[in-house]
């Protein structure tokens, strides 16, 4: 990103000073606990278990978004849908699946069946394989061969015995009849805040457009920075590696003389992770493989509770933001940030933050900021005499300001719009003065 903020904090001195001393002290034990824990669990590291498939089902096979579709065809995006999800998955746990027949649509055939009435839109942040389906629902819904699932629907009637599930890169709709279900959703009581959406698609995905003023809440959480040998202990096999320091450049070089190579940045607090895989990865399917790069993720950050969503990207090409309460992450110095770029069938380079954040501090509903809708904002936009032809995507998420030396992140919630040049800016740097 091209804009600057002074990085900043709400902190002082006298009794605030204690109180950071104090969180860093938490976040110490907290993090120490949760790394016991992962021991006590795995018994060692995911990485030299091997285990994939496991790896990756604990982060993506999980559901980030919830939408209700009423009577009348309209989304609404429920505001916080995770207590709902949970239901939902515990009433399909038993659910079994049928033949399904598969279809190919057009782009707006294609979201008007994802506004059919009286239906539920659960959403998965990333798209994931039948195979980790699955491990979502339990194995009667597992799907073999089907892959780049989005969306799931479910009718909230008696009238429709079947799931359809939704891949929107390729606009494939399996519906699969139920072969053994229950009549559990059409009475379940949801979340009744929630907001009124729009459903397009443009670029091989589904845009959502907020249209209605949302309540989201400012976070905080603590940031962690791990060092290097910790990085280069989990990436490399059997931790065997060679190290030297280049103090000319500021940086520390970590070779396995095969297959890995991690450079250290100590001057813009970044890692270069370099990775040449036994097994080719197809040029042309590196954007679809979703399950490698979540694995790379798990390798990198050590941390299968943190959601990290695709946010922009085709090709070879990627990149993955934190994903906090349904909201990409922004930071103009790419805190927290994953850039996966495959450089040949046998080359994955790998950029990310030093930066992570781990633990959420307490929030209550006194730091709540609503937002404007995007109509609204777009309005201000051409009142502000900007040229919204140049805008290409947009969408509301937390920018992370805050101060690394007391290890806070503060969270706070913007509109952002993408430029023709591929960057994200925040909507305020262009509504100075209106």
């Amino acid at each position: 990103m091209h804009w600057k903020k002074k990085l900043k904090t709400d902190y002082r001195e006298g009794g605030l000073i204690l109180f950071l001393v104090i969180l860093v002290l938490l976040s110490l034990f907290l993090s120490g606990w949760i790394w016991v824990q992962k021991v006590n669990q795995k018994g060692v590291n995911p990485v030299t278990q091997k285990d994939e498939t496991s790896v990756v089902a604990t982060r993506d096979a999980n559901l980030s978004q919830l939408l209700v579709v009423n009577q009348s065809g309209v989304p609404y995006l429920v505001n916080d849908g995770r207590a709902d999800l949970t239901k939902i998955i515990n009433i399909m746990s038993n659910w079994q699946l049928g033949k399904p027949e598969v279809d190919t649509y057009t782009p707006q055939k294609f979201v008007q069946e994802m506004k059919l009435p009286d239906t539920i839109l659960m959403a998965y942040a990333n798209p994931v394989s039948g195979k980790l389906v699955g491990k979502t629902f339990g194995d009667k819904m597992f799907m073999a061969g089907v892959d780049g699932i989005k969306y799931i629907q479910l009718s909230t009637t008696d009238q429709d015995k079947s799931i359809q599930f939704f891949d929107e890169g390729r606009r494939k709709i399996y519906r699969f009849p139920l072969v053994q279900s229950n009549d559990k959703i059409k009475h379940l009581k949801l979340n009744a805040e929630r907001g009124r959406v729009d459903l397009t698609y443009q670029k091989y995905q589904v845009q959502l457009t907020r249209l209605e003023t949302t309540k989201i809440k400012i976070r905080s959480y603590l940031i962690e920075t791990e060092t290097p040998d910790n990085v280069a202990d989990r990436l490399f096999d059997e931790k065997e590696y060679t190290q030297r320091q280049d103090d000319e450049k500021q940086r520390g070089i970590y070779n396995d003389g095969t297959r890995r190579q991690l450079i250290d940045n100590r001057v813009q607090g970044c890692y270069r992770y370099d990775y040449y895989p036994k097994q080719k990865v197809p040029m042309n399917q590196f954007d679809k493989r979703s399950d490698l790069a979540n694995l790379l993720i798990n390798e990198v950050y050590n941390d299968e509770s943190m959601p990290y969503v695709r946010h922009y990207g085709q090709g070879n090409t990627l990149v993955y933001r934190p994903y906090i309460d349904n909201l990409p992450v922004f930071s103009d110095e790419d805190y927290g940030v994953l850039k996966f770029n495959l450089l040949n069938d046998q080359h994955l380079q790998i950029d990310f933050s030093k930066y992570v954040l781990r633990v959420p501090l307490p929030i209550s509903k006194e730091r709540e900021v609503t937002m404007g809708s995007w109509p609204g904002v777009k309005r201000q936009l051409v009142n502000a005499n900007f040229d919204v032809t140049q805008i290409q995507d947009w969408m509301l998420g937390y920018e992370w300001t805050g101060d690394e030396k007391h290890q806070v992140a503060k969270l706070e919630p913007h509109w952002f719009i993408q430029l023709k040049d591929g960057e994200w800016y925040p909507v305020e740097t262009y509504l100075k003065g209106v």
